[in-house]
């Protein structure tokens, strides 16, 4: 009887042990795909980047067979870094091309130090609760848009942040981080708020070319129910301080009639 127990538990053991094994090599991968993984990419480097010195740092394990995203980087760099997709162990891409040489990690780097600067100077001149966003180029729908080729010979990588020697346009985007803002307010106010961030900034001596907002009115008292989206993008300093902007997007806000639901 103890001998059928014995064998019983270790049988029990084992299957648990190959169950764990699948669960690990599906959710996280493991030890033996990652180093078949990592050979592939090695391999790749070594082809299409000779001599440049690149290294491993990160693997991440998506869903299917030796399938992973393997994050490079170069030694002394902070913006020469790319990713590498592995399917099925063999290199389907990656995205140099992109984030390093059209400077794309760079223009992330400038604009978040610009951001922060941006919360710096205008959080403690306005009782909202907003984000200030900085942006090397035109906002693009809350992403960095690519670089006009025309600004592209002002980026170098791993150029440091100068604010007085921005030679590129800049943005400032201001949205709320809860789709809420604590008082009644319309696309007036919107504008009054952009055109004191803009003082503020250039008393700072931050000159914007460009300025979008994204700011939520709820319609009732319950923050789950939906919210009317008032938004503008890229507006000009033209735009900005013109007289009939705030006609044109009222105009423009009633036409379209953006909603968000915050169920």
């Amino acid at each position: 009887m103890k001998k059928i127990f014995k064998k019983m538990l270790i049988s029990l053991f084992v299957f648990l042990a190959i169950i764990g094994f699948i669960i690990e090599s599906i959710c996280l991968g493991n030890p033996f795909t990652k180093m078949i993984v990592k050979s592939a990419a090695e391999s790749y480097l070594s082809q299409h980047y000779v001599n440049q010195n690149f290294e491993i740092y990160k693997m991440k394990f998506l869903p299917g067979f030796l399938n992973y995203r393997v994050s490079v980087k170069k030694s002394g760099s902070t913006d020469a870094n790319f990713d590498i997709q592995v399917e099925n162990g063999k290199v389907q891409f990656d995205n140099y091309n992109y984030t390093v040489s059209n400077f794309h990690n760079t223009q992330k780097r400038l604009s978040d130090e610009l951001s922060k600067n941006f919360n710096e100077i205008l959080n403690d001149k306005n009782n909202l609760d907003l984000n200030y966003s900085g942006w090397y180029g035109q906002f693009n729908n809350g992403e960095i848009s690519i670089i006009d080729d025309k600004w592209k010979d002002k980026f170098y990588l791993d150029m440091p942040f100068d604010k007085n020697n921005i030679e590129v346009p800049i943005s400032l985007s201001v949205n709320n981080y809860d789709y809420t803002i604590p008082k009644e307010y319309n696309i007036n106010d919107a504008i009054e708020l952009m055109k004191k961030c803009d003082v503020e900034l250039q008393e700072n001596g931050y000159n914007v070319d460009y300025f979008s907002f994204a700011l939520h009115k709820q319609i009732s008292d319950n923050p789950k129910l939906e919210c009317s989206l008032l938004t503008a993008t890229n507006m000009t300093r033209e735009e900005l301080y013109s007289e009939k902007i705030v006609q044109k997007l009222e105009e423009r806000h009633k036409n379209e009639c953006y909603y968000c639901n915050n169920k």
